[in-house]
């Protein structure tokens, strides 16, 4: 914290980030470590450090209409953010990022999650138990 306001956060072992989407499905990050980086208590860079893997369904900017699924993985991603969501997604290492777009109606089943989503809303905690914390276990 700086200045009681949220300015990075790191979630260790296996970290994973997970957004729903109206059609029952969710836009999906892990990797082994992933480090977020807040101005003005807002989400703006996110670092996957580590086996790196996303699931992100894609829309048309101008309509939303539902493109396909983008998945990939790679050794390392790095997400930028604004106030509406992604901005830019930049993939690093691993040999090279190893990825592929699917179209709406050819998305297999075992691309569409990512193998530890476990979606749990109701055990979302709430932003002033992190901003009365400085230092927030991964055992709690």
């Amino acid at each position: 914290l700086k200045n009681k306001k949220m300015d990075h956060m790191k979630v260790r072992y296996n970290g994973f980030i997970a957004s729903e989407l109206p059609e029952g499905r969710f836009d999906q990050i892990s990797g082994k470590e992933i480090d977020h980086y807040f101005v003005d208590n807002k989400l703006r860079m996110v670092d996957v450090l580590g086996q790196a893997e996303s699931i992100y369904y894609s829309r048309e900017s101008d309509t939303g209409a539902f493109i396909g699924a983008n998945t990939i993985s790679c050794g390392q991603m790095r997400v930028f953010l604004d106030s509406v969501g992604i901005k830019d997604i930049r993939f690093y290492k691993s040999p090279s990022p190893d990825g592929m777009l699917y179209p709406p109606h050819e998305i297999p089943v075992d691309q569409q999650k990512l193998p530890n989503l476990n979606w749990q809303i109701t055990r979302k905690p709430k932003k002033d138990y992190f901003l009365n914390r400085k230092t927030i276990s991964s055992y709690e």
